[in-house]
This record gives C-alpha cells, structure tokens and sequence, in this order.
C-alpha cells in the first residue's frame, strides 16, 4: 500500500489546536483511502512551554498514541493510519537563554556600539516590548514575533527536530513517496503570524539546498480572526482584540509578496462570528474550547495531498450560514461525512456500552457474563484451558480498555466542544454529556439519534442500538485478532 507522508508544523496556540484536531480525524480514518494510508508525522513550534492549548495537544497525542499502539494494523480502518511524534521546537532555545528582545539583541551592547542601530531598535520596540517576558508567547505582536523567528538560521535545522524532519524528507523522497509540509497557525495573533511564514520561507529555501524542493509540497492553513476575548487583569503587555484585523491585514499582505515562493497552497479559514475566550497572557491559562475553523483547518490536510503543484495557490471554504454547521458545509462531504459519523458513533458506543459490559464481565466472570451476553465469547476465553483467547480479567486487555477509554473521552469532549463553537444548538452530532472525571458513566444503548441529518422512520432508529450489533457478533466468524483488540475491530466495522 502507497504512503503521503504528511509533516504537520502546528505554531502557537492556534497551530497547537489545528494539530489536536488533525489527529483526532485521522485516527478515525479521515485521511486515509483503499489505495493508501496516511502518516502523520507532528511537530509543534511555541516559545510559550506551559501554553495551556499546547499542552493540551500534546497530552491528547500522548494518550492518542498509547491507543494506537494497542490497536494499529487491525482488521478495519480504526487507527489504520500512522503516527510520528517529533515533539515540540521552542524558537527561544536556538543558540541562546535569553527571553526578551533586549537580551537577544543585546541592547546594552548596541547603545554604545551602534547608537544609531539602538535608536531605530528603540523606535521600533517600546521599552515594555523589549523588556517583555517571551517565556509566555509573543504577547499577539507580530512585530516581537518576527524579530524572534528572524534569529532563526540555518545551524537550527541542523539539529534537534529539524534534522530529524528534513533527513525522514529525504527518505521519503528516495522511496519514491511525495510528501507535503502543512503549517498550521493563526495570522492575527503573535507566535503563528511571525512563525508560519518565517518557518515556510526556512523550510523551502532548506529543501531547495538540498534538491528536494520539487517533490516537496510546502502547504500552509491560516486562521483569520476567529475568536475574541477582554483584556487581562495583569498590567503586562497583551494581545488585543482591536489589533487582530491589522495584524492579520499585515500579515496576508506579507505573504502576498513574499509568500508565492515558499508556498504552493494556502488554505485560510475564519469565522464572522467571533467565539469569546477568558482573557490571558499566556501559560497554562491559555486553553480554549475547540472551534469548527480548527476542524477546518485541519480538514485542509485531505485536499492538500490531492493537488498538483499547477493548481490554485490559494483556496477558501465558507459555512452556508452564520449560525450553524451543516454536514454539507464540511469540505468534501461525501468522504468527510460517512468516517466522522462512523468514528463518532463507534466512540459513543464504545465508551458507554461495550466498555462498561466488559467491566461487568471482569466483575461476574465470563462463564456468567455470557448468559446474557453471548458475543463476549467471540473475543475472550471461558476457562483458563482456552489458550486461543485471552482471559477479560487479564491484566493486557484491562490496559487496552484503558488506552482506548483515556482516547476517546479525549475525543469525545473535542467534538462536543466543536458542535457548542458552531451555533446555539448541537450541531452535526449529540453526544452525551460527559461528567468529570471519576463520576460514573450512563450506559446507552441507542445510537440511532447521536447524528444530526433529518428525521429518520422510528423503527429505524429504535433498530439502531447496541443490542444489535452484539447480535451479529454472535452470529459473525471468529475475528482475527482475539480479545479486545477483535471486539474493537469488530465494532467499528459493524457501525
């Protein structure tokens, strides 16, 4: 089977979320097809290290890969796709400790040095932005940003993660794949406006020193203006709501002149109707709900590989309204729609049902269990002398229950979070209500009514359940794989 070999840069808080939910589809299968699987291959780029939303991401892939790793190179198209980690580059470590502008360009030096270059330094920066603390981001200013990200040469790709990205580049290239370079990240705010386009113009000038600009496609999602939020209570230097539209308008100016070479796509997506955000100057407090222009910006990654180097070099996507998300404003709805109502009905029936049953199966034993459940015996040995299947109680498949349960309340929450930022209502799917952490789960057996796309007969609906499933598992040939990994499997082909 062919591999895209997708190198996914998220930069910012912005970028980190465009990531959280690019792994979350493809897990779920989004981006792979018959003929091809997908590797999704991850870095993120913050100098803000206790960035609440980068932090998040980085948990989510965590918990993410300990699941695949349990259920990669299954019998269906859950977690068929491919995962490499490159943790995350902080652009303040290159070469020095220093965490604001005046230590980095060594004002003090410059005074007496070069008067004339200091006095220009000091009409550009005030002295609250040269004195500013960088361990928290670049504060929304693109102005601090770029003079950060302009420090950046070529020994830093020479070590640490670039090196590793630019040598699986060129592996890539010599067995014939043709991979692509999105970045991810926010063009109003500091670290994306600055970093995307800085890390771009490196990344192509790189591939061209090396001979691989050609087969190398270097695409970028740009978040315009989405969200909104007021002022911090601290007195320190901030992004500000009021400077987003001339950021962003300085930004797309940029890359209009300057970006026709290093890009070969550029995917932008906003919203005109503005989420609210607790206000924050960074650190951990900095965590916000996942947005749809997140899921859209991620969702650029399937049209990306699919597009010659002579098409379109910039591409836009809009909802039918301003107050809700419909199925069809997804791109590509016919491949889009059927893996995520799969993914998200298969999570749904997972989380609050089969895991549950085989915790009441580890609890009663399975030679109890299977008088009213049946199909456990599919998957999991009856008595100590089956050495086919294993035992439910055993101390692998809890661990397995475990990595996928930890995964898919992840994503769970995402999604909920994802249909609350597109309107008033639920929007695509209604999910359960997941309490916090440690409450005790519902267990539901319908799965008829999780999807929003028109009326359905009742009868269909009522027929649309758990039960049923665990009926043709009954019926179904042993799986390939016994226990936990089988019963998944298993699962979501059936949904």
């Amino acid at each position: 089977m062919d591999k895209i070999p997708i190198y996914l840069i998220g930069v910012g808080g912005s970028g980190a979320k465009c990531v959280e939910a690019a792994l979350h589809l493809h897990a779920l299968g989004v981006f792979n097809d018959a003929a091809q699987t997908t590797e999704l291959k991850v870095l993120l780029v913050d100098a803000d290290a206790a960035n609440g939303n980068l932090q998040r991401t980085g948990t989510t892939f965590q918990k993410l890969l300990r699941c695949w790793r349990g259920f990669t190179r299954g019998n269906s198209d859950f977690m068929a796709g491919e995962f490499v980690d490159y943790g995350t580059w902080n652009p303040l470590s290159h070469g020095n400790s220093s965490n604001n502008l005046a230590a980095i360009y060594n004002k003090t030096l410059m005074d007496s040095a070069e008067p004339a270059l200091a006095q220009l330094f000091d009409a550009l920066y005030t002295p609250e932005e040269q004195g500013a603390d960088l361990g928290v981001g670049f504060r929304g200013r693109p102005a601090i940003g770029s003079a950060v990200m302009s420090q950046v040469g070529e020994d830093d790709f020479r070590s640490g993660p670039w090196e590793q990205i630019l040598n699986d580049l060129s592996a890539d290239v010599s067995s014939g794949n043709r991979p692509t370079i999105h970045i991810c990240g926010s063009v109003f705010g500091g670290t994306g406006a600055s970093g995307v386009p800085t890390l771009g113009t490196l990344l192509a000038r790189r591939l061209g020193d090396m001979g691989l600009r050609q087969s190398v496609r270097v695409n970028s999602s740009l978040l315009l203006p989405y969200f909104e939020f007021d002022r911090p209570d601290d007195k320190d230097i901030y992004a500000e709501t009021r400077n987003f539209t001339l950021n962003t308008d300085a930004a797309l100016q940029y890359l209009k002149r300057m970006g026709q070479n290093t890009f070969d796509t550029v995917y932008l997506v906003g919203s005109t109707s503005k989420s609210r955000y607790e206000a924050s100057t960074g650190g951990a407090r900095q965590e916000n709900g996942a947005h749809f222009a997140e899921l859209y910006a991620a969702l650029a990654l399937r049209h990306s590989v699919q597009q010659s180097a002579q098409q379109t070099q910039a591409a836009y996507i809009s909802r039918t309204t301003s107050t809700g998300l419909d199925w069809n404003d997804l791109p590509e709805p016919e491949v889009t729609k059927p893996r995520l109502r799969k993914g998200i009905r298969f999570l749904h029936a997972w989380y609050y049902n089969f895991a549950l049953e085989l915790e009441d199966a580890r609890a009663v034993g399975a030679k109890t269990f299977i008088k009213g459940g049946p199909w456990l015996e599919q998957f999991f040995a009856l008595s100590p002398r089956d050495t086919e299947r294993p035992q439910v109680s055993a101390e692998e498949q809890k661990q397995l229950c475990e990595a996928l349960d930890q995964w898919a309340q992840t994503c769970l929450s995402w999604l909920q979070q994802i249909c609350a930022s597109a309107g008033q209502t639920d929007q695509l799917f209604k999910l359960e209500r997941l309490g916090k952490v440690g409450d005790q789960r519902p267990c539901r057996d319908t799965l008829g009514d999780i999807t929003l796309e028109g009326e359905r007969p009742r009868e269909e609906v009522a027929q649309d359940c758990c039960d049923r499933i665990k009926n043709q598992l009954t019926d179904a040939p042993p799986p390939p794989d016994p226990g936990v990994k089988g019963l998944v499997h298993s699962l979501y082909t059936k949904l």
